[in-house]
């Protein structure tokens, strides 16, 4: 069954938001598109996929946005590298040194961000609860379309009914008018 599903999580760390979209396919398979620090989820929400949808491609979406501020360091031996050498280039092109602090800083690692790990039990269940939201979502467009064809297929069956009816009665009289022009057009 075809369907969509949103559901966000905000709170003053992060900012979530899990979309779900799937198209009718005759296999379950499901593609994940997700920051890369989060591929570890990618097997546990596969599986809670799974365990509400059967079959179908299934796409999930993931937006994510840490709003911690992280403790960042500075690399002194690295920027002191960078300044050295930014100063005998000057002195090898003889021209003015006006290279900035904000340029030295810019340089690979010079500023280390610690590596973030979310593979923690809270983060973990704030992702899950907020995939089951949008997987509850899914599943609710994925009813109201599965009862709109419903509906389309027990109105079309009616009008197929009527139809038989008007054919059967009408089908002896229309083989008559044939078996006539037949008649007709074999003595003429």
């Amino acid at each position: 069954m075809t369907g969509f599903g949103k559901a966000d999580f905000f709170d003053d760390r992060f900012e979530i938001t899990i979309e779900i979209k799937s198209v009718n396919s005759r296999f379950f398979d499901a593609k994940f598109y997700f920051p890369r620090e989060l591929f570890f989820l990618e097997n546990n929400f596969k599986a809670i996929l799974n365990n509400k949808i059967n079959r179908g491609k299934v796409e999930t979406r993931i937006t994510f946005n840490d709003k911690q501020m992280p403790e960042l360091t500075l690399d002194e031996a690295k920027l002191k590298s960078y300044f050295d050498l930014s100063q005998k280039a000057t002195e090898i092109l003889d021209i003015k040194n006006d290279i900035s602090v904000e340029k030295l800083l810019k340089e690979n690692g010079v500023i280390i961000a610690p590596k973030s790990s979310y593979e923690n039990e809270e983060i973990i269940n704030i992702f899950e609860k907020t995939l089951r939201e949008a997987l509850s979502n899914h599943q609710k467009m994925a009813e109201t379309e599965g009862n709109s064809m419903k509906l389309f297929l027990a109105d079309s069956l009616k009008k197929m009914k009527k139809s038989i009816i008007i054919i059967e009665t009408e089908f002896p009289n229309q083989k008559k008018k044939i078996f006539q022009k037949m008649n007709e057009n074999i003595e003429e």
